[in-house]
């Protein structure tokens, strides 16, 4: 897959591409390269695996679906998930405000929120690192910058790490950890402040 950008051009819900006189974004929803089956706007067969870099003008913009399933708004970086704001689109017994965002490679899941009960529940996370806030369920308001940063939190809330494999095992809330491999021996401890390798408990 090339370098990803369409100008004046739009992606079908199935994912085909289609150019539109006229229209000033380019619109994406499903850029999972191995999909098949997708037509234009004339209902020609395509396919949406980019041979060559694409460019984005000036006075054009790239607009991603919001993340409801593993095929809407995502953008893949082989065949694992490399962008997307996943919130699930029903939840348990509440519908999830969502307002997440996850960079980087398998960062967050394609199930958080599911098990919501609280329209809070599975929102406002932010994962940015490889496998970051990859086990978070109904979670909320988590922070993790690094690679497997706060890989363990599920339903953990109020927790910031920043570091490789900062908090990689924890899985309470109400943790500020910075530092590479931080905190890795807490579990599901909470109001923790550690920096590297020191530990401050209050």
């Amino acid at each position: 897959m090339g370098t990803m950008g369409i100008g004046g051009a739009l992606v079908t819900s199935g994912g085909g591409i289609g150019s539109v006189a006229g229209q000033d974004h380019a619109l994406l929803d499903n850029l999972d390269y191995a999909s098949a089956g997708h037509t234009d706007f004339a209902g020609t067969a395509v396919a949406n695996t980019f041979t060559a870099n694409q460019t984005i003008g000036d006075t054009y913009g790239l607009v991603l679906s919001d993340t409801t399933a593993a095929g809407d708004g995502v953008i893949y970086k082989g065949a694992n998930r490399f962008i997307h704001n996943f919130h699930h689109p029903t939840g348990d017994t509440a519908v999830p405000d969502g307002y997440n965002i996850f960079i980087g490679e398998n960062a967050g899941n394609f199930t958080v929120g599911s098990t919501a009960v609280a329209v809070t529940h599975g929102s406002y996370n932010v994962g940015i690192g490889a496998d970051s806030l990859q086990s978070l369920t109904a979670g909320v308001n988590n922070m993790a910058f690094g690679y497997q940063a706060l890989k363990a939190v599920a339903a953990g809330s109020y927790n910031t790490a920043i570091g490789y494999q900062a908090g990689l095992n924890v899985t309470g809330s109400y943790n500020i950890i910075l530092g590479r491999s931080a905190a890795n021996g807490i579990t599901s401890g909470t109001y923790n402040i550690c920096t590297f390798y020191i530990l401050f408990i209050f």
